[in-house]
């Protein structure tokens, strides 16, 4: 039986009012409205510390009554009763009790089994990134050549805002296995949203033990506003809830805020809204895209790294000029993304910044700075390095040989900007 005189502190508070709702609306309240909302701020004064009392806290008591769609993933949580108090030693253990072993890691080096964020600007790559993972994951060739998979486990893939034929394209793409043992999603074309803890997805974690993947984690919230820590604490219960089930690990995608364009990748701007997101996560990663002359790379960062050794920064390649300077989809000639390295990226960066100045050789450093993604500040030092520079600001680029030897003259080889001067960049 509840007790009726249970108190609830904190991030316990509302799931009981939920729940207490739940109850109350079964009985003798049952269709009073305005009963059940004076009920429960009632309630909620003899139950609750501190109890709720702010403008906009009860306005969310009233919410429930009027709209308990919006939280059905808590409305059919069973309320937590305690048999026997006096058995409470079998709820907790002590050191030597707990599951011996290091953390599990599911891509060696970068993914470890928990709950795991990826955040980004809208159309910076992160469903192709996740894409690429779970194409790991179900054949166990190695996450981008980089990160060897410990073992091949299913993925249930929950995509409600993509149709299943835009969606199939993509898995086609990346060569995911039509094998449902391995492989298992539900578009748009499949229905509703079902909220995590709907039944179907719950018995599916139980039987398959997979790995869930959320694209993107907010459309399995009714929550009206991402920063209320109270609506968004129900979807933090739900991924909780699908670990407990058996789910080896949650991936969820989530959009970053506006003002982290141009920042430097953080926990506080990878993952819009409130930081419930970011508190239960095991590890988030960062992804942004970068275009430079028609190579478009994805940098994935990882800004939290709970028990494990996170990876230094790298970048993928999505799209990239061939030989005839026509722009290819790494994904779509390969399968899946093509890693760069530091010295490669130079390489790139350093022809791009060669063919703008022999295509213009008057071009300004603000132009440079535009076209090659580059902070300003850097761009004299970075073309200086590979032997070049202007003699007043409106002069054109020439090279510093030719003028040390008195033929100051614009660039005229393009073949120079290969020879990157690591050194001088360190420095």
């Amino acid at each position: 039986m509840r007790n009726p005189n249970q108190r609830f502190q904190g991030a316990d508070r509302f799931p009981a009012v939920v729940r207490r709702f739940n109850e109350v609306n079964k009985g003798i309240l049952e269709g009073d409205t305005q009963g059940i909302k004076d009920y429960l701020r009632t309630w909620n004064e003899g139950h609750c510390v501190p109890p709720f009392s702010s403008e906009a806290e009860l306005h969310q008591i009233d919410d429930l009554v009027d709209n308990p769609h919006k939280y059905a993933a808590v409305l059919i949580q069973p309320a937590q009763t305690i048999v026997d108090p006096l058995q409470w030693r079998t709820q907790f253990k002590s050191v030597g009790q707990l599951e011996d072993g290091d953390v599990r890691m599911i891509l060696e080096g970068f993914l470890p089994e928990g709950t795991i964020f990826f955040g980004g600007l809208s159309g910076a790559g992160k469903t192709w990134i996740v894409l690429s993972i779970v194409r790991a994951l179900t054949t166990g060739k190695p996450f981008v050549d980089m990160f060897a998979v410990k073992e091949k486990i299913p993925v249930l893939y929950l995509i409600p805002e993509s149709s299943a034929r835009a969606f199939k394209g993509r898995l086609l793409k990346f060569g995911i296995p039509d094998n449902p043992s391995r492989f298992l999603c539900r578009t748009l074309s499949e229905g509703p949203t079902l909220l995590l803890t709907n039944p179907y997805v719950m018995q599916c974690v139980k039987d398959t033990k997979p790995i869930v993947v959320l694209d993107t984690a907010i459309r399995f919230s009714n929550a009206q506003d991402e920063n209320a820590a109270m609506q968004n604490k129900v979807l933090a219960d739900a991924i909780v809830a699908l670990r407990q089930a058996g789910a080896v690990c949650v991936i969820g995608i989530h959009h970053a805020t506006k003002s982290s364009a141009g920042e430097t990748p953080s926990l506080e701007n990878t993952l819009r809204g409130t930081g419930d997101f970011g508190a239960i996560c095991d590890g988030v990663y960062h992804i942004g895209q970068h275009e430079i002359d028609g190579t478009t790379t994805m940098k994935v960062t990882c800004v939290k790294a709970r028990d494990f050794i996170p990876p230094e920064p790298f970048r993928l390649v999505a799209k990239k000029r061939d030989e005839n300077g026509a722009i290819v989809s790494m994904i779509d000639k390969n399968g899946d993304f093509a890693m760069v390295d530091y010295i490669r990226e130079m390489d790139e960066r350093n022809n791009a910044l060669a063919q703008a100045i022999v295509q213009n050789p008057t071009i300004s450093v603000q132009e440079l700075s535009e076209r090659i993604k580059i902070d300003k500040n850097k761009i004299t030092g970075l073309v200086k390095s590979l032997g070049w520079e202007k003699v007043t600001k409106m002069s054109p680029w020439t090279r510093i040989e030719d003028r040390n030897k008195g033929k100051a003259s614009p660039i005229v080889d393009v073949e120079d900007a290969a020879e990157t001067e690591l050194a001088t960049e360190e420095a």
